[in-house]
């Protein structure tokens, strides 16, 4: 039998093979610590305070748990653990659903206004574009409501036309809305509510 030579094209072909493998394993092995830096650079840059933990960064699933935001002694928002799952619009991630657990939001009547305080700096500017939110398993949140106070009215915006009176919602809302709307739905609630 003839011997095989190893022509000077495949042992470079091999060694940028090689090299690009070697590349991707160090890139896997820091995608943990680039996420963290890129969520604490959004956070800083809007001056909003946060700890969280990152217990699973996937291709498509990121997990953060023991979630805080805001002042740790008075937090606008915890929750035990955050899934965000993200899809591709044409060549560029996007956001999917976010699912979470355990969550508690801190609102406040300012003004007129719903203030979340820290996480109004993470919100959008306003714009006459319409309000939407990725997709959320509604029923999870509403079973969890429930768990922790069966009489808390709960309203649900969206732009589905599925039949949701198997949540029990106080008050559902469909798209368009506009946010006196939600103003008006939620004094109706309290207004109705015993809270």
């Amino acid at each position: 039998m003839p011997e095989r030579r190893w022509s000077g094209r495949r042992i470079a072909l091999l060694a940028l093979l090689a090299l690009v493998l070697a590349g991707s394993a160090l890139l896997w092995s820091a995608r943990k610590p680039i996420a963290r830096s890129y969520v604490d650079t959004l956070l800083a840059k809007n001056g909003v305070p946060a700890q969280y933990e990152i217990t699973h960064f996937g291709f498509r699933t990121q997990r953060l748990e023991h979630v805080l935001i805001g002042d740790t002694a008075d937090p606008d928002l915890t929750a035990d653990w955050v899934e965000i799952g993200f899809g591709l619009s044409g060549v560029s991630p996007s956001l999917r659903t976010i699912r979470a657990k355990g969550v508690r939001v801190r609102g406040r009547l300012v003004d007129g206004r719903v203030s979340f305080g820290a996480l109004d700096r993470l919100l959008p500017k306003p714009s006459n574009a319409p309000f939407f939110l990725p997709d959320i398993d509604v029923a999870s949140i509403r079973q969890e409501i429930a768990a922790i106070s069966g009489h808390l009215p709960v309203i649900i915006l969206t732009d589905s036309r599925e039949p949701l009176r198997h949540l029990n919602p106080a008050c559902v809302l469909h798209k368009p809305i506009t946010p006196g709307d939600v103003v008006n739905a939620v004094r109706r609630c309290i207004a109705e509510s015993r809270i």
